[in-house]
């Protein structure tokens, strides 16, 4: 079930345009699948990525966050 759902979702998400109807389908597709980990379009995935990178080169600089 999960699978399929995710499928749709990564389906609606790769058009290039979205729809009334692939919006509405979308927002039902993602209450029933409910919360998912970031990194879910390549978009996503890429922003993480250069947030990652952005994260290593402050830390190697020392200019990361204390804790």
């Amino acid at each position: 079930m999960l699978d399929a759902l995710l499928a749709e979702r990564r389906e609606i998400l790769t058009k290039p345009r979205l729809s009334t109807a692939d919006r509405r389908a979308l927002e039902r597709v993602e209450r029933e699948i409910g919360e998912l980990p970031t990194g879910e379009t390549p978009e996503q995935m890429e922003a993480m990525d250069i947030i990652q990178q952005a994260a290593r080169s402050l830390k190697k600089a020392g200019g990361g966050a204390s804790r």
